[in-house]
């Protein structure tokens, strides 16, 4: 998966649930200062779960590269014995 659609897709994702948040939160019959504590608070835990999200993505990222350099790798050298 090309890594601006990895983007496009976290940004889609964080969009939403950011708007989810914040619709649930004004519609809530609260103080002010306790609807901004809570924004706050769904906001930090919203950019906590997007860095683990892509720290998975790049980690599988790494591995998916790494792993078809080694099996081209490994096809290349077949070849070169089989041509001579």
């Amino acid at each position: 998966m090309g890594n601006s659609k990895v983007k496009g897709i976290v940004a889609g994702v964080l969009v939403g649930a950011a708007v989810g948040a914040g619709v649930a939160l004004f519609l809530t019959p609260q103080s002010g200062r306790k609807t901004r504590k809570e924004i706050m608070k769904r906001a930090d835990e919203i950019k906590s779960r997007a860095g683990d999200f892509m720290a998975n993505i790049k980690e599988r990222d790494e591995a998916f590269y790494k792993a078809v350099k080694e099996g081209a790798d490994n096809y290349r050298k077949e070849m070169m014995t089989k041509i001579g």
